[in-house]
């Protein structure tokens, strides 16, 4: 245990190497192969475990070499030990070591894992709960069909009824991953019962919580029409836009959610604006304190409501919305994904927008690159016709300054 402490708090995968190369692992692997030794083997086993784990969370060649020595096979056998700190630490080393590749975890779940890790999730104590959860988690981002077929859907959705927001988060952490993968699963996730909770928990008091609640959504709509279309029905638009109001982890994969769930088809954008999306999302794009992350995402979704008619672009034209994208577009200190993600907004937007009060400020300041679409606008609209005198000349400058 001393061992596996040290090397836990040394936090390096050079130090975790030097204990693979000094030895150390086959001679546990050795010890796991002796005969019982009651209480005694107890405590081997749980010091054991912790070592294997704090070896195999670095990387895919610590883990590797765990496995190559045939200790998986005893971690496993673990999972249904009487002690549950053993279970615990067998539960955690299984899910360092599947988190690496999807090779690695497939070797995990073919030596049976997944079948026992759900029985543990069912424990009483929350604490193997929590750590069986996390396992499932690191499965699922490579695994998620093996999960759904172990029966871990209903089983996690039941989780969600604790109280504990640590074990909350994680159950809706994996649900989000083995949704995330492909459309059938994510109508796995729904059949299984996830949608309404999740929706309850976007307005859980804990941010961890409220987090993993949007991510799942935004991984639940981002595969179809009709999963979109049932996360709207349910309700899932206003959740979604409180949760971009706060400050936080929450605001991008929300902001994210609705941007997949406008993109899908242009009655599921207009229920988005309906929800009054478009305000909060001008405000992230005007806050001086947005990260990058919430100006890609907001950028992103404004666009996907944009993109489909006149109507939706005139929703966010009128939101004000171009002044800002196009700041973020010319700013020399914006980054390189800000940039892009301002600039096909503008485009998606454009293309669609007749409104001319919109588009005569982009006339002055608009760059040849977003201007061209802004003269093209005009032309759908015989605006060059119909638009006002002083706006005629402009128009005439900024054909010329989009001449090769």
């Amino acid at each position: 245990m001393l061992l596996g402490h040290w090397v836990t708090s040394a936090s390096t995968a050079k130090i975790s190497g030097l204990v693979v190369d000094a030895g150390t692992l086959p001679l546990l692997v050795l010890a796991f192969q002796e005969p019982e030794m009651s209480l005694k083997q107890v405590y081997y086993k749980r010091s054991a475990l912790y070592l294997f784990r704090a070896v195999a969370k670095h990387n895919e060649e610590l883990a590797s070499a765990i496995v190559r020595l045939g200790a998986l096979e005893h971690i496993v056998s673990c999972l249904e030990d009487f002690d549950t700190q053993v279970k615990e630490n067998a539960a955690w080393a299984l899910g360092y070591i599947g988190k690496h590749s999807e090779t690695l975890s497939g070797l995990v779940v073919d030596a049976g894992t997944l079948p026992l890790l759900v029985l543990a999730f069912q424990e009483p104590e929350m604490s193997l709960k929590q750590i069986s959860a996390g396992a499932l988690v690191d499965l699922a981002q490579h695994k998620p069909e093996a999960v759904v077929d172990a029966g871990a859907i209903c089983h996690l959705v039941r989780g969600l009824e604790n109280q504990d927001p640590k074990l909350k988060r994680s159950t809706l952490c994996a649900l989000g991953a083995v949704a995330s993968a492909r459309a059938e699963l994510a109508e796995a996730v729904v059949a299984g019962g996830a949608l309404p909770p999740a929706l309850l928990h976007a307005g859980h008091d804990a941010a961890p919580v409220r987090r993993a609640a949007a991510c799942l959504l935004r991984d639940i709509v981002k595969h179809s029409v009709d999963l979109a279309q049932l996360v709207v029905n349910t309700g899932g638009c206003g959740p979604l836009v409180e949760l971009m109001i706060e400050a936080g982890g929450a605001r991008v994969p929300a902001c994210m959610a609705l941007g997949y769930i406008a993109g899908q088809s242009d009655q599921l954008a207009m229920a988005v604006v309906e929800a009054k999306a478009i305000p909060t999302l001008v405000d992230i794009l005007q806050n001086d304190t947005a990260d990058d992350a919430e100006l890609c995402a907001a950028a992103w979704t404004l666009g996907h409501i944009a993109k489909h008619s006149p109507q939706h672009s005139l929703a966010v034209a009128v939101a004000n919305a171009f002044p800002r994208l196009l700041q973020l577009y010319t700013n020399p200190k914006t980054s390189g994904e800000v940039h892009a993600r301002a600039s096909c907004a503008l485009k998606q937007s454009l293309q669609c927008c007749l409104h001319r009060p919109a588009l005569e400020p982009l006339l002055h300041a608009a760059p040849a690159c977003i201007l061209k679409y802004v003269l093209a606008q005009y032309a759908k609209a015989r605006a060059v016709c119909f638009g006002s005198a002083s706006t005629v000349p402009h128009i005439c400058t900024a054909f010329l300054h989009c001449m090769p």
